[in-house]
């Protein structure tokens, strides 16, 4: 398991721990003559919140094998909030008389329930706490790490809480917040550095930029389809003598890349494929080459953001972007941590909009650890903020010399207005032979009850291309309808018709293919 997923698990479990023994404290109060506290709703939709995150997390087979422990720890944990969630359905404290609320409860469920499944939520923080123990315990002699001449050398915190480890007197949120700067430091220890002068805890300053749906956005866009999308890593030399695109008209992105600074715009239609564009080129092992080579003897960073308009606050809003960026750039680079100017008298858990932007800009205008950092931003149409504020931001950031922004989004005017002018694409006029080898994988290799010669494939093909116009979800959509067509055994001029009945816009194709189930 990487880093940031097995701390996504620690963290989710947490999230879920605290909530629901803070769900299972109020709910108890109502069966002593206590008033009901006006959080309660708020915490069980936090709670329900926590939990479907935590879910969400464990359908992802990600899990290695030294990570089967925090697994097990996480099922359990997600069983017994599911167990607690159906205890106290759907509550409502907004009954203005206490007694139908109190009622409420005593005719849905026993508080010796509620009690034990709080009792459950405090043996997986309890299994919690053994395990993260005893990953450090194995993974480090803190026995001689406390005996070594370097150990003197560090600040009382770190002491303390090698101390603890040692002895086990340490709690859960102890070793999930420092666990990643303790391990770093003793690792420093065994390499002899002696010289430790950290004001701020890195694994607490990650802890306090992470937010749970930090990755969802990503891992839920699909990979691209085999031989699509090649053509935006090539050079203009590569693409020259391919098939594809005999004399490329537009701007090449993996020459902007290698060479030049400001903005670069990725503009497409709705459904498009922009951010299965932008997670191709960000996860290219040939953009990595391109950013290393931009960057000269500056150390190289991708950091990247996903507008989302369906997603939660921090999944569409300019908050979620710096503190998704600031988490991976930190992630990847901890001693840039020390340029954050963060203030001890503030804390490092007051985040705001201000303080996470001028982080930002005090980490990329640093010069004693010289970094050049390439942002991919996609989405910028499904901010929740105003787009001249977005768009403010991006201007910004990539005015340093040493930064550079790709960013992606919809042809609407107030961002044709800002990034018509940088260099740009359309995806949607550049993806047609993209849109072929889709179509001809799908429809072409498979069995057709109705026999079907291949010039008669190519010609279903060729309808569905020519009037995709470049929209990639269109022909998704069009070619699972007539993927349904062959099964149902739909002559050669019946799928014929069935293209050319399909509407061109999405939305009207949305529509057809919903009053079609409903039909059936």
């Amino acid at each position: 398991m990487e880093s940031i997923v097995a701390f996504a698990f620690a963290v989710n479990i947490i999230q879920v721990v605290v909530w629901g023994q803070q769900t299972a404290s109020f709910c108890l109060r109502v069966y002593r003559d206590e008033e009901i506290d006006p959080a309660l709703s708020e915490t069980i939709k936090n709670f329900r919140t926590a939990t479907q995150s935590l879910q969400n997390s464990l359908s992802q087979d990600r899990i290695s094998t030294e990570e089967r422990g925090l697994l097990e720890i996480a099922q359990k944990c997600g069983h017994v909030a599911d167990k607690l969630l159906k205890e106290v359905g759907q509550v409502n404290t907004s009954h203005k008389k206490r007694y139908l609320f109190k009622a409420y409860f005593k005719s849905s469920f026993k508080s010796s329930s509620i009690k034990k499944l709080k009792e459950e939520l405090a043996v997986c923080q309890a299994a919690l706490e053994t395990q993260q123990l005893l990953d450090l315990r194995r993974r480090h002699d803190l026995t001689a790490i406390k005996l070594d001449g370097g150990f003197g050398n560090l600040g009382e915190d770190i002491k303390n809480l090698i101390r603890g480890l040692e002895s086990g007197e340490i709690r859960l949120a102890e070793i999930l917040m420092t666990q990643h700067e303790v391990t770093r430091r003793l690792e420093d220890i065994t390499l002899g550095v002696t010289n430790f002068q950290h004001t701020w805890d890195n694994r607490a300053v990650l802890a306090s930029l992470f937010f749970p749906e930090l990755l969802h956005r990503t891992e839920s866009i699909e990979t691209t389809h085999p031989k699509t999308y090649e053509w935006a890593v090539k050079t203009p030399e590569e693409l020259s003598g391919s098939n594809h695109f005999r004399t490329p008209s537009w701007p090449n992105l993996h020459q902007w890349l290698e060479g030049q600074g400001g903005t670069y715009w990725v503009c497409g239609k709705p459904g498009a494929g922009k951010s299965t564009f932008m997670k191709y080129v960000i996860e290219h092992t040939s953009t990595k080459r391109a950013i290393a080579s931009w960057s000269g003897s500056a150390d190289s960073i991708i950091a990247s953001y996903f507008f989302w308009s369906q997603g939660v606050a921090l999944q569409k809003s300019i908050e979620g972007l710096l503190r998704t960026i600031l988490f991976q750039i930190l992630e990847t680079r901890p001693a840039l941590i020390a340029f954050c100017g963060l203030d001890s008298a503030v804390g490092i858990f007051a985040w705001t909009k201000d303080r996470l932007l001028h982080s930002l800009e005090s980490i990329i205008s640093q010069a004693n650890v010289p970094i050049a950092l390439c942002l991919f931003v996609d989405g910028l149409d499904e901010s929740m903020d105003d787009q001249k504020d977005v768009i403010k931001l991006v201007r910004q950031v990539s005015s340093h010399p040493n930064v550079k922004c790709v960013v992606s989004s919809r042809p609407l005017r107030v961002l044709r207005t800002a990034f018509g002018s940088c260099p740009q694409i359309h995806l949607q006029d550049l993806t047609a032979k993209d849109i072929d080898e889709y179509a001809s994988s799908k429809l072409k290799e498979i069995d057709y009850p109705v026999p079907m010669t291949w010039n008669q494939k190519s010609e279903l093909i060729n309808g569905i291309t020519s009037k995709a116009d470049g929209v990639f979800l269109w022909v998704s959509l069009a070619t699972a309808s007539i993927l349904a067509g062959i099964t149902n055994g739909d002559s050669f001029d019946e799928l014929q018709s069935r293209i050319e009945e399909l509407p061109s816009e999405l939305n009207d194709l949305y529509s057809k293919i919903l009053s079609s189930i409903e039909l059936r």
